[in-house]
């Protein structure tokens, strides 16, 4: 399964979440980011929808937030056809 597939299946909710919270711009500190395995730019993307976050990477996204792995991922319409 190629990368713009496996992309149509899950949409990351990440900025949602944050604006839910009323967070506009959260910085992770570092240790966050180290927690998730990435660096500030990749974070960024994520936030932005420009790219979504590797599955392992999802529980320390949730911690992060405060939220469960389900509330960052949305099933889009080519997943339920």
């Amino acid at each position: 399964m190629n990368q713009s597939t496996t992309n149509s299946f899950v949409m990351n909710r990440i900025q949602k979440i944050l604006k839910e919270k009323g967070i506009a711009d959260l910085r992770p500190s570092q240790e966050a980011l180290e927690s998730m395995g990435v660096k500030y730019p990749t974070w960024r993307l994520w936030v932005d929808n420009k790219k979504d976050p590797e599955i392992a990477q999802l529980h320390a996204i949730a911690a992060f937030l405060g939220c469960s792995v389900c509330e960052l991922i949305q099933e889009t319409e080519t997943a339920r056809v």
